[in-house]
């Protein structure tokens, strides 16, 4: 089992969502090791390099921020904000449309609030 295995198990262990910033470093890190990654790995970190747009500490507080802001979202909805940065009302309206969780204009206007604290185009 090569590095980068190891370091993405126990990631699954914990049961922790990642966002793709974090995704990046992780393969990273396990790429600067002495074993190669495999095909899959190679294809999902060129993909966290192209897409992933802020570093990893910035993307856990934005995760961190919504999950407080708003207590009763999933967690895969706060890391779909942080790797997506949604800028306008409608966008985060689409990032939560599958949510069971009806976000009022007042939510909506935090999760812009906390994307624009954290996050400058």
């Amino acid at each position: 089992m090569s590095d980068a295995d190891v370091i993405l198990e126990e990631t699954v262990e914990a049961g922790r969502l990642v966002s793709l910033a974090e995704v990046k470093a992780m393969l990273e890190k396990a790429g600067e090791g002495r074993v190669e990654l495999t095909y899959e790995q190679k294809i999902a970190l060129e993909h966290a390099r192209r897409f992933a747009r802020v570093e990893p500490k910035v993307a856990q507080a934005i995760v961190a921020a919504v999950q407080k802001a708003l207590p009763d979202v999933e967690a895969k909805f706060a890391v779909r904000v942080a790797d997506l940065l949604p800028q306008h009302a409608d966008d985060v309206r689409a990032l939560f449309q599958k949510s069971r969780h009806d976000l009022s204009d007042g939510d909506v206007a935090k999760i812009i609030a906390i994307v624009d604290e954290n996050y400058t185009p």
